[in-house]
């Protein structure tokens, strides 16, 4: 099973989506977005949900969460 085909699996299963720090703990997948990519233009509906991290020191950090329709 290639990278794409473990992220799609993944985002079936999973309804809180997936990030990329998700994606390279899970998978080893470094271009998120280019598997996103892919997988939209293959007629997958995924929506991307920017979201906000705090870190340690009070400042914030904005990330991308795919997430299948």
């Amino acid at each position: 099973m290639n990278k794409q085909e473990k992220v799609l699996e993944y985002l079936k299963s999973h309804k809180k989506g997936l990030s990329q720090r998700d994606a390279i703990e899970k998978f080893q997948a470094y271009r998120l977005s280019s598997i996103i990519f892919r997988l939209k233009k293959r007629g997958y509906n995924i929506i991307t949900q920017m979201e906000v991290s705090k870190s340690e020191d009070g400042s914030h950090s904005n990330y991308a969460r795919y997430i299948l329709i």
